[in-house]
């Protein structure tokens, strides 16, 4: 009984550790070159002073917030901030929930 309790308790931990544990997108993602793009425009400013790479929490956080002044965005850049906000639409809809918050 003590031995299933251990081992009970142990894939709790595990699980639970490993939950909170954020994906980090590959440097190689055309995300980046958007982000990039859209803090030259000046749509988007404080883009990480360079530490990459970035994970999908912080990069939706950014997406929403270049959607908050989509109406700068040309007509391509509107496309692909539709198509990223789609693929990042799961941690999109936990940062709404938990209360979106401009990244600083």
């Amino acid at each position: 009984m003590k031995y299933f309790f251990i081992l009970i308790s142990s894939l709790l931990f595990c699980g639970y550790a490993l939950a909170g544990n954020p994906t980090s997108v590959p440097l190689t993602d055309p995300v980046y070159a958007f982000l990039d793009r859209m803090e030259t425009a000046g749509v988007v400013g404080n883009l990480v002073d360079g530490v990459k790479p970035l994970n999908r929490e912080r990069i939706s956080k950014y997406l929403l917030q270049i959607d908050q002044h989509r109406d700068l965005l040309t007509g391509i850049d509107r496309n692909l901030l539709d198509n990223y906000l789609l693929d990042y639409r799961f941690e999109i809809d936990r940062a709404v929930s938990a209360g979106f918050q401009t990244v600083s």
